[in-house]
């Protein structure tokens, strides 16, 4: 009994094993399934095919698994003696391929066998493609989980940068309100300290306005007592030298009424001197106490005047300064608002953008996994049909040029027998015509070489043989 061994190694585990022993049919269908296998793992490698038939090994060759080999073991065997083991006897050739054949057909339902084995593969293929699609929808699920985590991350980052950025806003707020009252408070320490400095500066100018008062009229006095004393001085230096005119003048009056009479007119007009000098003295007295007195209220004046003018551009700027720090600080403070405002609705925006884009995300990758199933379902179907036909197909032809071969092999041999029995049979049974003209031959060839030899017959002496000689070979 012949059957088939296939040894593939590690990479073909799953479809053969070389513990198993295969009748042509069914290596047949190992081969397609190998082939079928090593397409859609797109694996290469090498097989080995061992015919054996009993225990002894007809055949044996290794061929390339994923490279278009022939999936019909007859037609593979076949050309591999054709083409490798080529200098093989014919004999042996033909009887290899006449006990595969053999063996083939020897199955009473070969084609029934077919059949249950091509469910065979079918169930394993079907088997092979849910075990695919599992796989394949276990990596989407993954994939789809991984997907939601990082969603889920992203989403967490962006409400975690949102929190930190209303927390900065907040913090920014915080720090332009603290920024404002800090400079409303050194506004006003500075609005303090400026009052206080021109209450002190008023202060020091009413004092000096005083002083220089009290000193103006020192000197006012001063002047006066010594303008008085210097004409005091003079009253009595010149008093003095009255009375020593006088005196002379009253010794010589005493000697002459004239003299008399020149100390009373002397008395009149040295007393006369003396009002107009004390009235000039009053006079001048009061026009200088009344020029320091306009001096000093005309400084005072001015002073005031300068502090006033000083009190109004201080609180000016300080008012100035107050109103800028509060319009300052109302910016900061309707900046911030804005600020936060603006992160409260890019927030709100950048939320609901995340999670339109997740959602539209979530439906095309749904979309995606539905219309990628069901293409990949309608690929299997028609992949499933189309290798079914195609293997259909290439039995048929392969069966029918394994038949061919087969008629044109017996057709060939029978020609080859017809035509060794004919010859064996015109050796046998030659024709007379043939043997005739032969013996014909013959003797007009030895007439020719020696005509004399006609004399040694008896011939009639109507018939003359150098006469048959001469119209053949000529006079």
């Amino acid at each position: 009994m012949i059957h088939v061994v296939i040894k593939g190694g590690r990479r073909f585990k799953d479809v053969i094993s070389p513990k198993v022993k295969y009748s042509v049919p069914q290596c047949n269908l190992k081969l397609v399934e190998l082939e079928n296998y090593a397409e859609e793992n797109d694996i290469y490698g090498d097989i080995e095919i061992i015919i054996y038939e009993d225990k002894n090994i007809l055949f044996r060759d290794s061929y390339n698994i994923g490279q278009g080999v022939s999936r019909n073991l007859l037609l593979l065997v076949n050309t591999t003696l054709n083409t490798t083991f080529k200098d093989t006897p014919k004999a042996e050739k033909e009887l290899l391929i006449n006990k595969l054949m053999k063996e083939f057909e020897k199955n009473e339902t070969a084609q029934g066998e077919l059949e249950v084995r091509r469910s065979t593969f079918k169930e394993k293929f079907t088997t092979f493609r849910e075990n695919r699609a599992a796989k394949a929808r276990a990596a989407a699920e993954a994939k789809a989980v991984e997907e939601a985590r990082a969603a889920a991350e992203a989403k967490a980052a962006e409400e975690a940068r949102a929190a930190a950025e209303a927390k900065a806003a907040e913090e920014a707020r915080a720090a332009a309100e603290a920024k404002a009252a800090e400079e409303a408070r050194a506004a006003a320490e500075a609005k303090a300290a400026e009052e206080a400095r021109a209450a002190a500066e008023a202060k020091a100018a009413e004092e000096a306005r005083a002083a220089a008062e009290a000193k103006a009229a020192e000197e006012a006095r001063a002047a006066a007592e010594a303008k008085a004393a210097e004409e005091a001085r003079a009253a009595a230096e010149a008093k003095a030298v009255e009375e020593a005119r006088a005196a002379a003048e009253a010794k010589a009056a005493e000697e002459a009424r004239a003299a008399a009479e020149a100390k009373a007119a002397e008395e009149a007009r040295a007393a006369a001197e003396a009002k107009a000098v004390e009235e000039a003295r009053a006079a001048a007295e009061a026009k200088a106490a009344e020029e320091a007195r306009a001096a000093a209220e005309a400084k005072a004046a001015e002073e005031a005047r300068a502090a006033a003018e000083a009190k109004a551009a201080e609180e000016a700027r300080a008012a100035a300064e107050a109103k800028a720090a509060e319009e300052a600080r109302a910016a900061a403070e309707a900046k911030a608002a804005e600020e936060a405002r603006a992160a409260a609705e890019a927030k709100a925006a950048e939320e609901a953008r995340a999670a339109a884009e997740a959602k539209a995300a979530e439906e095309a990758r749904a979309a995606a996994e539905a219309k990628a199933k069901d293409l990949y379902l309608l690929k299997d179907e028609i992949l499933e049909e189309i290798k079914k036909e195609k293997l259909d197909l290439q039995q048929t032809i392969e069966l029918q040029k394994l038949k061919q071969l087969k008629e044109e092999k017996e057709q060939k041999k029978q020609d080859k027998y017809l035509r060794k029995l004919k010859k064996k049979q015109y050796k046998i049974n030659p024709k007379p015509v043939k043997f005739l003209f032969f013996i014909a031959v013959i003797i007009l060839l030895v007439l020719y070489i020696d005509p004399d030899i006609v004399n040694l017959f008896p011939f009639p002496n109507e018939f003359n043989p150098l006469k048959v000689i001469e119209k053949i070979t000529g006079p």
